[in-house]
């Protein structure tokens, strides 16, 4: 692969992917990730849609119908959230 910090389009396409921002710091070059939050956050406008709900289904088991299932295939540790979310 090319490298990412010359072609600022990776970032782009890591974001769209869901790469973790740490990874994109690195890959891009960064010192700090408040350059890479500053220069590509307005790529990831809805990050936050969903946030406090997929949290209450992983603490508490409740959740909008449909939401458990977004959870659990979202979720980095599968394992551990779908022993605390009761279905």
């Amino acid at each position: 692969m090319r490298e990412p910090r010359r072609f600022p389009r990776y970032a782009s396409m890591f974001i769209n992917q869901g790469e973790n921002l740490k990874y994109v710091q690195s890959q891009l070059g960064h010192a700090s990730i408040t350059t890479t939050v500053d220069r590509y956050g307005h790529l990831m406008p809805d990050a936050h849609v969903g946030a406090s709900e997929r949290l209450d289904a992983t603490l508490f088991g409740s959740s909008p119908a449909g939401l458990v299932d977004t959870v659990l295939t979202s979720a980095p540790h599968k394992e551990k959230v779908r022993s605390s979310v009761s279905l």
